[in-house]
């Protein structure tokens, strides 16, 4: 597997806004390496190109619909902000690596489906370049699944830097 840039032909060359989306929730050594790997050039390209650098993390309760439908309403909140209290975390402590802030500027911890979010911070934001890494799975969890890279791509207007774990 190799890194796929897709790239738009109405940008221009140079990039002047650049989305780094990373998963900080933590998975495995090859989610972590990804991770690092995205901002290493997420960081890289904005310096060379003097361009603004975001970092985007989306995370989301697991099974939410469900418990907000089956927990007092009192407990589910409790329930999300500790979950959104460990996202925060794990966020600040990848960042950490790379001298960037959680709460910063550059930085945004969204809550929702990153297919959804993460093209709509790449509108808002006017990005030219998204960084996003892919994992690719094999066999029937990929079919059900899919990869939220390839359902990202049908809705940015910005070039695109696929990287994979191995890239």
């Amino acid at each position: 597997p190799c890194a796929v840039w897709l790239a738009q032909p109405q940008h221009e060359p140079q990039c002047k806004v650049i989305v780094a989306a990373v998963d900080a929730s933590p998975h495995d050594d090859a989610h972590g390496k990804l991770n690092r790997r995205i901002l290493e050039i997420g960081c890289e390209l904005a310096k060379q190109e003097r361009s603004k650098l975001l970092v985007c993390y989306v995370w989301s309760l697991y099974g939410a619909e469900m418990l907000s439908h089956r927990l007092p309403e009192q407990e589910f909140a409790r329930l999300t902000a500790h979950n959104r209290k460990q996202h925060l975390e794990s966020f600040e402590k990848l960042l950490a690596e790379f001298k960037l802030h959680a709460t910063g500027p550059s930085a945004h911890m969204l809550e929702g489906e990153p297919s959804l979010e993460i093209p709509a911070l790449c509108h808002r934001e006017g990005a030219d370049l998204l960084l996003c890494g892919t994992v690719a799975r094999q066999g029937i969890p990929g079919l059900l699944i899919g990869n939220t890279a390839e359902r990202i791509i049908s809705r940015v207007d910005c070039s695109i830097l696929a990287l994979t774990p191995q890239s």
